[in-house]
């Protein structure tokens, strides 16, 4: 089923999806910091732990547009008018879970910062309290994972 909502309404939805996909980029940033130091011992334990957290993101990505029902053809012109690339290309990604893909589509205008990413979940979900811990959750790790990856 379809929500049917106002302009405001679609402009918070739209806004707290942006704010959401884009901080994949975060994620690739904190990677990239790790990559850069092969030799240490931790690497592969945080390879491992990154990659987890990497696919919960995506898969906390999916149940929210699932659950939230929004209007694809909205989140379509948002995504189109923020960075250029189609909610079709978005979608495939997301099915493949090709994070990569995830990251470089939703990436492209994207300066997201953790502050960001909590105030879209805490504007977008109130409603949700359980997906609003799992994200909170999600949120904590990576938060912990760029403390270790300093």
């Amino acid at each position: 089923m379809i929500l049917q909502m106002n302009n405001d309404e679609t402009s918070k939805e739209l806004s707290a999806i942006e704010k959401l996909l884009s901080y994949s980029l975060e994620e690739v940033s904190i990677f990239d910091k790790l990559a850069e130091d092969k030799t240490s011992g931790k690497f592969r334990s945080t390879f491992a732990r990154y990659s987890f957290l990497r696919e919960q993101h995506a898969m906390s990505i999916k149940f929210y547009l699932r659950s939230r029902g929004l209007c694809l053809k909205k989140v379509s012109e948002g995504l189109t008018k923020q960075n250029g690339h189609s909610w079709k290309e978005l979608k495939a990604a997301l099915e493949r879970s090709d994070y990569d893909a995830i990251a470089r589509i939703t990436g492209q205008a994207a300066d997201t910062t953790v502050t960001l990413y909590e105030d879209a979940l805490k504007n977008a979900l109130t409603t949700d309290a359980s997906m609003y811990k799992m994200l909170s959750e999600h949120l904590q790790q990576i938060r912990k994972m760029n403390t270790y990856a300093s």
